[in-house]
């Protein structure tokens, strides 16, 4: 209960990888993290070769990371 937002992201984030989930569905998954942490998380989901990864995002570091596929919806 006495968590910021970052750390719930990031305790969230580290047990679903702990579990060893094939399939991760992230919806603004670090919008609470400093940018280091972001770049960290982003990396380590970027760079996933077993795993599927649906991250939803506006933000620049989720949308310039190598290996991303963007799909705009809308306007």
């Amino acid at each position: 209960a006495d968590l910021s937002g970052g750390e719930k992201q990031r305790l969230a984030l580290a047990v679903a990888v702990l579990l060893g989930r094939d399939v991760f569905l992230l919806d603004e998954a670090t919008s609470a993290v400093d940018p280091e942490m972001k770049s960290r998380i982003v990396d380590h989901f970027t760079n996933q070769s077993t795993a599927t990864v649906l991250a939803v995002s506006h933000d620049e570091t989720w949308l310039r990371a190598d290996g991303v596929r963007v799909v705009r919806l809308g306007d």
